[in-house]
């Protein structure tokens, strides 16, 4: 019997209406990519930051988010595989198309 470690993999779910964060994030810019510490970093850059130092490959690091936030999601974190929703579903859903993509 061979012994096999699996390649850990990181989603990130970046994506929502605005509304949590109102009046400062709206649909096109939701929390994830709102700077709301000193270091001028966004939530999501801040998140991936953490998330990269779990993993071997930037190839292992994905993130799913929504067709209106794609260029936005690329912006923030370019070296995430993007998995984008064809519609938005909240979380669940998100995460079973993580789950079938990865």
């Amino acid at each position: 019997m061979s012994s096999t470690t699996a390649t850990p993999h990181v989603v990130i779910l970046a994506g929502g209406q605005g509304s949590r964060f109102w009046p400062l994030s709206r649909l096109r810019k939701p929390k994830p990519f709102l700077s709301i510490s000193e270091s001028k970093e966004s939530l999501i850059q801040a998140t991936a930051r953490r998330a990269r130092s779990l993993l071997k490959s930037n190839d292992d690091l994905w993130i799913v988010t929504n067709d209106l936030q794609r260029d936005l999601t690329t912006e923030h974190v370019p070296e995430a595989r993007l998995i984008t929703e064809p519609m938005m579903r909240n979380t669940a859903p998100a995460i079973g198309l993580a789950a079938v993509h990865l």
